[in-house]
């Protein structure tokens, strides 16, 4: 874990990103820990998510999150699963 944050870290100086996966036991649990330890290294993660077919849409993959216990509210960062016309990531 200390590994995978000293990597983002020095990849990202502002913020680090966290890529959503299906199939993986206890994924709420092991995002949660993952965003404490990037926290205490004084970055500011946010949740993007790279989900095809199975989560196409903004909704659709927040809701697909939601079904495997990582929300905003639970994790305390937030999920930004669009990216508009400029390239920017947004909510």
């Amino acid at each position: 874990m200390e590994k995978i944050a000293r990597d983002l870290q020095q990849a990202q100086k502002q913020n680090s990103y966290l890529f959503s996966s299906r199939c993986i036991a206890n994924y709420a649990e092991i995002v949660k820990a993952t965003v404490q330890k990037l926290q205490e290294q004084g970055l500011k993660p946010f949740l993007f998510p790279i989900m095809g077919s199975h989560g196409s849409s903004s909704e659709g993959q927040k809701k697909i999150l939601e079904h495997y216990g990582v929300t905003e509210k639970d994790m305390g960062i937030p999920i930004q699963s669009s990216i508009g016309s400029s390239g920017a990531i947004s909510p």
